[in-house]
């Protein structure tokens, strides 16, 4: 028994950290089996502790009729839980080498027809299906955090990845009530945490400048969000030509140029009040490549930030 969404009966979920169990319990919500891997000790019992805690708010959202948190297996060896699968969405660490041979590994024991998705939210698909020897099945399949609760996913082909492949990860995606996104250009940090990582660099920039208080700024995007459901069509009051002039002359970051701004503790206590706004890679020693910031204590806060994000 169980239910097949867009061709796809069992879901590999390769890494079950806190992603990984996520995407769990949002496939199991929607009738779907799952096999799962992680090499933690623990990695089971935090699993299903997840799962549980997940399974009542999932039931107050609406469970698939054949939905229920038994259609959970697990096994430490991700090669074994790739059996059988008809889709696999990979989790694990965000380490370019760990995941370029995870790819190669699945690849290996996988039928050419299974896309192998990976969850990264910052590296290029194209250099983690190098190894395989399907690449054209690989795709990123980016989430954001929690998966069981946040519809948004970011899917990136890479140079290899087969267009069909694309639209069999866009269409199952949708069809588990997602709201797929197609990235068609590959970037370090795909587009939403790119948009996330300019609003947190403003904001530091204006907490640092004495603009205002890091109270007001989380107030103002806070109140900005609500005031942008009702007027999403409009522009952004008094921008016109000048906003975008503005922006695109690098106003904003360090706009003094070197020795402007305060000294980087200040930054450090700035950077930690913020940091849920945005993601740090541990390959990117700032937060996206193309983010190069002027200020000396900016670009030393950022670097000594030590490229952390939470463990899937």
């Amino acid at each position: 028994m169980g239910g097949t969404i867009a061709g796809v009966r069992r879901v590999a979920v390769i890494g079950a950290g806190t992603i990984g169990a996520s995407w769990a319990a949002n496939f199991l919500a929607r009738g779907l089996a799952v096999t799962a891997s992680d090499p933690a000790p623990e990695g089971e019992a935090f699993l299903r502790r997840y799962v549980a805690e997940a399974w009542p708010v999932l039931s107050r959202l609406g469970l698939a009729p054949d939905a229920s948190p038994d259609r959970l297996t697990f096994t430490r060896d991700p090669l074994e839980a790739v059996i059988d699968a008809d889709f696999v969405q990979e989790s694990g660490p965000e380490r370019e080498d760990a995941k370029i041979e995870l790819f190669r590994r699945l690849d290996a024991v996988l039928g050419g027809e299974v896309v192998i998705a990976s969850s990264s939210s910052g590296l290029l698909i194209s250099r983690l299906q190098a190894g395989c020897r399907y690449p054209g099945r690989c795709v990123i399949g980016h989430p954001f955090n929690p998966p069981h609760l946040i519809p948004l996913v970011e899917v990136v082909g890479g140079a290899a990845t087969s267009p069909d492949v694309i639209a069999r990860a866009m269409a199952f995606y949708a069809a588990l009530g997602k709201k797929p996104i197609h990235i068609r250009k590959e970037v370090a940090g795909h587009l939403a945490n790119r948009l996330q990582a300019a609003l947190w660099r403003e904001a530091v920039h204006l907490v640092a400048e004495g603009v205002a208080e890091v109270a007001d700024v989380d107030a103002a995007r806070s109140l900005d969000r609500r005031s942008r459901r009702r007027t999403r069509s409009r522009p952004p009051q008094g921008a016109g030509g000048g906003a975008r002039q503005g922006y695109g002359e690098g106003v904003g970051v360090g706009e003094k140029g070197a020795g402007s701004g305060p000294d980087p503790s200040t930054f450090r206590r700035t950077c930690r009040r913020s940091m849920s706004a945005t993601y740090f890679f541990p390959s990117i020693r700032q937060p996206f490549p193309a983010f190069r910031p002027r200020c000396p204590a900016l670009t030393f806060c950022l670097s000594s930030a030590g490229g952390r994000k939470r463990s899937p």
